[in-house]
């Protein structure tokens, strides 16, 4: 039996859309299951904030038992650079104008044999706070991408699970009410036929550029969205704002019933993994 749990692994990680590919050879007697999440968010802004946070946060649980095999990988890494005309590369092919903020999150999930469990958690967020005055415009454009992959070799077999959101908040700081939204979010499974990528916007967001690709039902699945936009608003009175940018992904690979062992192991590592991201988010 091997057992492996990582917490709060973090490497850098360039914001640029990427697309997850794989190839997974395996015998009759050894199939292998993929997937894979992975988002990016970019955005500058026409003001500098008066304070930026970012954090990131990852998870990953790999269980096997003799003669299985699982791998896990989850990384994430965020930005915000808050002093203006500078240029931030946010990928190698894009550089923003600051003040600007990117960042970006992957979760990976490979397994090989018939009794095995894997997960993996990736989480990044920027926030910024703006002070508008009376009669000032506040104003970003941004990219959004999201791709979820999963693939299995066997349907009866195996599973596999790849789910994402890329999404930003603008909050009013003084009194918690949320103004604005953005979600981009999506979901594939090998298993049945809930597999969607959807968005939703607000009236004040200006569409520039949008795609979405989708794979057929199958051993193979994969799904992708970029969104490219601009958001725009005039405030009356003097409001403090936050923007809160999310961005979560996750996998799973397993075999459908693992045995009594690893299910027993599963219970607890996922228990201790969602205490620790309750305890997370509450502070």
């Amino acid at each position: 039996m091997k057992i492996q749990v990582g917490i709060g692994k973090k490497v850098l990680l360039f914001c640029a859309p990427l697309v997850a590919t794989s190839t997974l050879v395996a015998s009759p007697s050894q199939a292998a299951t993929f997937a894979s999440s992975t988002g990016s968010f970019e955005v500058n802004f026409n003001q500098s904030p008066l304070g930026t946070q970012t954090t990131t946060d990852t998870d990953t649980l790999a269980i096997a038992s003799a003669g299985s095999s699982v791998v896990t990988d989850a990384s994430a890494d965020a930005i915000f650079v808050s002093a203006p005309s500078f240029s931030l590369p946010c990928s190698l092919e894009r550089k923003l104008t600051t003040p600007a903020a990117c960042n970006g999150s992957s979760s990976f999930a490979e397994g090989e044999g018939t009794n095995y469990f894997g997960l993996a958690q990736s989480e990044a967020r920027v926030l910024g706070n703006f002070l508008i005055n009376p009669g000032e415009t506040f104003a970003f454009n941004f990219l959004a991408f999201l791709g979820l992959t999963a693939e299995v070799d066997d349907l009866d077999s195996e599973r596999a699970t790849a789910s994402g959101e890329v999404s930003f908040q603008i909050v009013d700081g003084d009194s918690g009410t949320l103004l604005d939204s953005f979600l981009l979010a999506g979901k594939v499974d090998t298993k049945g036929n809930s597999d969607f990528i959807t968005t939703q916007q607000n009236t004040y967001m200006t569409l520039g550029r949008s795609s979405t690709i989708e794979s057929p039902a199958g051993k193979e699945k994969f799904t992708q969205g970029s969104i490219q936009a601009s958001y725009s608003r005039t405030f009356a009175n003097t409001t403090n704002l936050l923007f809160v940018e999310t961005k979560r992904n996750q996998v799973t690979v397993k075999t459908p019933e693992p045995s009594t062992t690893i299910g027993f192991l599963l219970t607890f590592g996922l228990a201790g993994i969602g205490l620790k991201a309750r305890k997370k988010f509450a502070n």
